[in-house]
């Protein structure tokens, strides 16, 4: 015996998915051990193909693909317009021509792929049947030349692309070049052959770029000459329209300048100090504190040039107060030299800038032929080593390995396509399997029979569905000498209910042998109990039997305290006129009344006695039950006792 337990209301039931599977394990491996022969068949039957492969490297040779300056000539080089550290092709530019229908095209006219019929399945010479061509001549369809090529082309570059492959190395410029061919010496032979194509190609673009860089060269050069040539003429003739010493003038002018400016400002000084000398000769203020105070404030006094612009000794102790008419007269000639002075500074800045002007204009054009002859000199030494280097050309293209004849085929791959046929005959299976399981609506683990059937009792049907198929005789007999827990706990719980209806769903033991069982287990409990059975296997009983009949309701005596109802075969016992005045007489008259039915009269015995509120007991099974009947079964009255196997 086993409570309802308390079950989670969830969504998905692994339990119940892993049953049900389980329930159609012979399917699956139908499915399974079909899809497995099918594939092994497949991998026995499909055309083989073969794979070969060319492994080659291409090298980027710098040399060839830019020029080489001296070092510290990049700013000269630009200036001639060339430019320096081109990067050659790389070698994805080159897989992407090799893919390109230009070099499918290319390679179909030297080879013939489209008289191969791996790549062109499409016979432009082919003649219809007589009744294809009667029909395109009656409407007039008629293919032309142009879009026979068409065709023929599209067929060579699409199966070129699906079969030719090229692989570039993660770390080097390695390729590898595969094609795969129903005839394995075809493979290895276009390998082989678009190797040696892409070797062509990459030769003739090197070739290219050389004559193209060397060309470039030569007009660069023709440049620079003539630029040189054209910055030497344009040095000589302002040499000639100017003074070739412009710049030595303009430094010996500059050191002149240099001098006047120091001698005007000498003079100017000597011309102040003049005027402060001559203002205290005017106030007659001549001691000895007078000359100290101007001693200490112009040194100047003691200047041997200031002494014999005065006439005065040169001593530093001979002093004397010189009169005014001196100071003025000497004061004018000081004026006088200033002003000459400053006119020689005027003319002799004018000469500057105009010799500053014609020494600036020699410089640029000294620097612009410099410039044109390094220009041309550079240039000139990269046209011989240029034209040195074209005479040799290092090996940029090395081959690894050529493709040999494959020995054996890359496909069919046969152990994939053995483990592919089996992991899709399981899933086709598994599918399967739940579609089926879906579609019966059955349960498959008894958590979710128990769960869904919400019982107040939950019994195992195992230990009594032998006794239930011997008679009531033998039952009787049984049962009053063993004691049959499932039938004590199942009696017990129907104890307080006068009418009990049983009925089977697709378990064992059938409706009308519980029925039996648990009336007899109820009859020894000192209960008057009566059994209606609608299933018919109470028949044989009752005309087998001696016991006495009731007029009153038409029941056998089968024995102590059971009878059994006669005449209650098939559905007309739920729709008689009289079922209800009947099922009130028994309730009467007994103190228990047991009804069964089969599983196609069960929902019409619910709505019989739906206003008498019976006690349900449903005997189900797995894999036999249907959730739609324990749904139904629920919408109209709950289950009491469930019997389960």
């Amino acid at each position: 015996m086993s409570q309802n337990p308390k079950f989670e209301d969830v969504d998905f039931d692994l339990g119940e998915l892993l049953s049900a599977l389980w329930a159609h394990k012979f399917l699956i491996t139908l499915i399974t051990s079909l899809s497995v022969f099918l594939s092994g068949y497949y991998a026995i039957n499909a055309e083989k193909k073969f794979t070969a492969r060319a492994i080659f490297e291409i090298s980027e040779n710098n040399s060839s693909s830019g020029f080489k300056f001296p070092e510290g000539m990049g700013a000269l080089v630009s200036v001639a317009g060339l430019v320096t550290n081109r990067s050659s092709s790389s070698v994805e530019s080159l897989l992407e021509r090799v893919n390109g229908r230009e070099f499918i095209l290319n390679f179909n006219n030297k080879y013939s792929l489209d008289r191969d019929p791996y790549f062109n399945t499409y016979n432009p010479d082919h003649k219809d049947p007589f009744w294809k061509a009667t029909l395109k001549k009656i409407i007039g369809w008629q293919k032309s030349q142009l879009e026979k090529d068409a065709i023929v082309e599209h067929n060579v570059v699409r199966k070129y692309r699906n079969y030719i492959g090229f692989v570039k190395a993660k770390k080097s410029n390695t390729i590898t070049v595969s094609v795969t061919h129903i005839e394995a010496q075809k493979a290895a032979s276009y390998a082989n052959k678009i190797m040696e194509e892409i070797k062509l190609l990459v030769k003739s673009d090197s070739d290219a770029a050389q004559k193209s860089q060397l060309n470039y060269l030569s007009e660069t050069l023709a440049d620079a000459l003539q630029e040189m040539e054209e910055a030497e003429k344009s040095l000589k003739n302002y040499t000639f329209e100017n003074s070739a010493l412009a710049q030595e003038i303009f430094i010996k002018d500059s050191l002149k300048l240099d001098e006047i400016r120091m001698e005007r400002r000498k003079v100017t000084e000597i011309a102040d100090l003049l005027s402060i000398v001559g203002s205290l000769v005017k106030t007659e203020n001549l001691d000895g504190s007078s000359f100290e105070t101007l001693r200490s404030n112009h040194p100047l006094v003691d200047d041997i040039d200031f002494r014999r612009v005065l006439g005065m000794s040169e001593s530093v102790t001979a002093w004397t107060w010189p009169d005014v008419q001196t100071v003025e007269a000497v004061s004018a000639t000081l004026k006088d030299r200033i002003n000459r002075l400053d006119g020689d500074i005027k003319t002799i800045e004018d000469n500057a800038k105009i010799y500053a002007t014609s020494a600036e204009g020699l410089s640029k054009f000294k620097r612009e032929a410099k410039i044109a002859e390094a220009t041309y000199i550079v240039l000139i030494e990269q046209v011989k080593s240029q034209s040195l280097a074209a005479g040799f050309q290092p090996e940029t293209f090395k081959v690894f390995e050529y493709a040999t004849t494959p020995l054996s085929a890359s496909s069919p791959k046969r152990n994939q396509i053995l483990a592919l046929g089996t992991i899709l005959g399981i899933f086709i299976g598994i599918i399967l399997a739940l579609i089926n399981s879906k579609r019966r609506g059955i349960y498959n683990t008894r958590s979710a029979l128990v769960f869904d059937a919400n019982a107040d009792l939950v019994l195992r049907s195992k230990s009594i569905r032998r006794l239930s198929r011997k008679p009531i005789s033998d039952i009787i007999s049984f049962v009053s000498n063993h004691k049959i827990t499932v039938l004590d706990e199942a009696v017990v719980k129907l104890s307080n209910k006068k009418i009990v209806y049983v009925f089977n769903s697709g378990g064992r033991p059938s409706a009308s042998d519980a029925a039996r069982l648990l009336a007899t287990q109820s009859a020894q409990s000192g209960r008057k109990v009566v059994l209606c059975d609608t299933t018919g296997q109470s028949e044989t009983v009752i005309k087998d039997g001696s016991s006495s009949t009731s007029s009153e309701f038409s029941t056998v005596d089968m024995g102590e305290n059971i009878n059994i109802l006669s005449n209650t075969n098939g559905s007309y016992f739920f729709t008689s006129k009289q079922f209800n005045s009947k099922i009130n007489d028994l309730t009467k008259h007994f103190d228990q009344v047991f009804i069964c039915s089969s599983n196609s009269n069960a929902q019409l015995g619910l709505m019989a006695l739906a206003e008498f509120v019976p006690s349900l007991v449903l005997i189900a099974g797995l894999r036999k039950t249907k959730k739609i009947d324990i749904k139904n079964i629920k919408i109209k009255q709950p289950v009491d006792v469930l019997f389960y196997e």
